[in-house]
């Protein structure tokens, strides 16, 4: 069974990144733009003290103006560093997108600076993704960073996944280890899992 889930898996995540190669770079800065926006509105962001985001790389949802609008407005801002060699991600906090480089194994901006936040201190997180589908699961890279920290993260805060209307489908192969989100956020609508 795990072996056919694995298969399913590798097929999604093959599927996905060629949806999202057919995307132009001005269709993932639109629909970035509408996601950020619809987050903005949302009373979960609105409530949230301290949110934690992601520095877009490829084609992921381009989180940036929704970083900076949380800076300005006094919340604490936070992107994940992965440990790739402890096989671990942690929460850092972003205090300026002018303090990122390219830094990581992966090519992901991180900050200079790294302080780490507190898991227990998040109020929401927005997951990156290849695919969720309505039931909220998230198929991820096959890291399964995010997996692990959101098991630590548990507690009272709100897991938001972002992604694009393409990145939906029906069902994606979830194991037991795979953490779902409370919501999803695409450019066009707002799903809230059952």
């Amino acid at each position: 069974m795990y072996s056919e889930l694995k298969k399913k898996k590798a097929e999604q995540r093959a599927a996905m990144k060629e949806a999202l190669s057919k995307l132009t770079p001005a269709q993932v800065q639109a629909k970035s733009l509408e996601i950020c926006s619809r987050i903005e509105q949302l009373s979960l962001y609105r409530q949230a003290r301290t949110v934690m985001g992601y520095l877009a790389y490829g084609k992921e949802v381009n989180l940036d103006s929704l970083l900076v609008d949380a800076i300005k407005q006094g919340k604490t801002a936070a992107v994940p560093e992965v440990q790739a060699e402890r096989g671990k991600m942690r929460a850092v906090r972003l205090n300026s997108l002018e303090n990122c480089i390219k830094k990581d194994k992966f090519g992901i901006r991180v900050p200079e600076e790294r302080t780490e936040v507190s898991p227990e201190r998040l109020d929401l997180i927005l997951l990156p993704g290849l695919a969720f589908d309505i039931q909220c699961r998230r198929l991820g890279k096959g890291g399964g960073y995010y997996d692990r920290f959101l098991s630590t993260a548990r507690l009272q805060t709100l897991r938001c996944g972002v992604c694009f209307e393409v990145q939906l489908l029906e069902q994606t192969a979830a194991g037991d280890r795979d953490i779902p989100a409370d919501t999803i956020i695409t450019e066009k609508r707002i799903l809230t899992r059952p």
